[in-house]
């Protein structure tokens, strides 16, 4: 049955390809279970957003001075998502191996969970399920394609986020072709938290290249972020570091 599915989609015929995968789902499987969920979503979406004007706009407004913001930020795969839970202590985001997030979502306290898309090109925000979010990723088999997403917001009570702390999960920097929001969470950042590898060297060239392009400016942009340490303090910090780098395999 999937074998006409996958034969539909590389004919880029959705509407055939989910008869039959409806047909596999009544049949109990869960992989064309999570297709359909994305299909019928993705076309939901894409229905709703030309209800709005395109001259609207879903961009990132200016951070709040009350709001500190702390931006995730990585390679695809380097744990962003996996980290972030771990930190709140539930589930938020998916994470897996592959790489799952292509927008940014900025994650804030709120009395229960509520996650929130924008669409390019609109000023409105559509509220959806966990399990829906869950089903938005990278459009690597042809079966929906969600780039015309904007960002997502998420509204949870955890304690950590209760003091107006918001946490960024960014997507990907491998190919540094970093998108405009991606951008503006890292600019007005209080803290940036880039994933390294521990299997792989410290720090690989697209990393050190997208910390000096984007990192570094954004830090000499506002002179209060700039710490300055006396001879000592930096022996200590020297040492720690290649302590840490030691102890990982890097050196």
């Amino acid at each position: 049955i999937k074998y006409f599915a996958k034969k539909y989609i590389a004919e880029n015929n959705v509407e055939k390809a989910l008869k039959w995968y409806q047909k596999a789902a009544a049949m109990g499987d869960y992989e064309a279970k999570n297709k359909i969920a994305r299909i019928n979503l993705h076309n939901r979406l894409r229905q709703s957003s030309t209800n709005f004007s395109s001259s609207r706009s879903g961009k990132i407004q200016s951070k709040p001075s009350n709001v500190f913001r702390i931006a995730v930020v990585g390679e695809f795969s380097r744990g962003k998502s996996s980290f972030i839970n771990a930190l709140l202590g539930q589930r938020f985001l998916p994470a897996s191996k592959s790489p799952t997030t292509f927008v940014p979502a900025s994650i804030t306290y709120g009395e229960m969970l509520e996650y929130r898309i924008y669409l390019k090109g609109d000023s409105v925000a559509q509220t959806i399920s966990q399990d829906e979010f869950f089903a938005i990723k990278p459009d690597d088999d042809g079966i929906a394609d969600f780039s015309f997403i904007e960002r997502v917001e998420i509204s949870c009570p955890v304690a950590f986020c209760k003091d107006n702390v918001e946490i960024i999960d960014t997507p990907g920097t491998n190919d540094l072709n970093v998108e405009e929001n991606t951008l503006v969470y890292i600019n007005t950042a209080d803290a940036v938290i880039l994933m390294l590898s521990a299997y792989q060297e410290a720090l690989t060239q697209s990393e050190v290249q997208f910390i000096n392009d984007y990192v570094i400016p954004s830090i000499k942009a506002d002179g209060k972020n700039e710490v300055y340490l006396d001879g000592k303090q930096f022996s200590e910090a020297l040492g720690y570091a290649s302590s840490v780098l030691k102890f990982t395999g890097a050196t």
